[in-house]
């Protein structure tokens, strides 16, 4: 199955959602074992946000490393 098949997968049937990083009890990072799909999530600020390079760059100047995919 090819990215854009798995994502149309994920679009019809739902992710199959991980947590990929965690970085404290409320914050972490979310990803799509089937699509490859990225979030970051905030539990306090009741947020799922696509992550990009801003999220990694505040959690690195945090004092996390962060794991590629």
């Amino acid at each position: 199955m090819n990215r854009w098949e798995r994502r149309l997968w994920c679009w019809l049937m739902g992710h199959r959602l991980i947590v990929w990083q965690e970085f404290s009890s409320y914050a972490r990072r979310i990803k799509c074992e089937h699509c490859g799909g990225d979030w970051a999530m905030n539990d306090k600020e009741r947020a799922f946000l696509p992550w990009d390079a801003s999220f990694a760059e505040l959690y690195e100047m945090l004092g996390h490393k962060i794991r590629k995919p």
